[in-house]
């Protein structure tokens, strides 16, 4: 057990001595490391020259070509940002990003609630119109049927009108 601890800090102490810093490596230096050819180390160093790279994830974004496979990569052959291994920034992005993640759930939590009650509201103006629309429709419906009753009932007055008169006359 020690002897495996002691030789995991000497590898640590190796590849840290034996690191290399993507703000100040020339390009051959660049290409020593394992996954980065010309394409890749030209890439590095005219975005250098914007200026240097910040953390992981800035190099990750500046740098066409590397991502958050080739960067680990790239790491464990020895390379650093100001630095850091990819392992220690991903170990401190991560608990930074927590937060982001969660303003992230939250605003699409707050999109989908406002999707919702526009959907709502729709489907309720909606069943309004046709509430009304079928309550205009039954009372013109009812409308109609009273006056056609009206109608029948002052058309059987007047001919039991005129049946009773007829009677009387005779």
């Amino acid at each position: 057990m020690f002897k495996k601890l002691l030789i995991s800090l000497l590898a640590l102490v190796a590849a840290s001595a034996f690191a290399l810093e993507v703000n100040t490596a020339s390009q051959a230096q660049l290409e020593s490391i394992k996954g980065i050819g010309p394409t890749i180390s030209s890439s590095i160093l005219a975005e250098r020259k914007k200026g240097h790279f910040k953390s992981w994830s800035d190099l990750v974004s500046r740098v066409r070509g590397v991502g958050e496979a080739s960067a680990a990569g790239f790491s464990a052959a020895g390379l650093t940002v100001n630095g850091t291994t990819y392992t220690q920034a991903a170990a401190t992005s991560s608990d930074a990003s927590v937060p982001q993640k969660a303003a992230a759930g939250t605003a699409r939590a707050a999109s989908a609630t406002a999707t919702g009650v526009r959907t709502a509201a729709s489907a309720t103006a909606s069943g309004v119109q046709r509430a009304a629309s079928a309550t205009a429709s039954g009372v013109q419906r009812a409308a109609s049927a009273t006056a056609t009753g009206v109608q029948r009932a002052a058309s059987a007055a007047a001919s039991g009108v005129h049946r009773a008169a007829s009677a009387v006359t005779r």
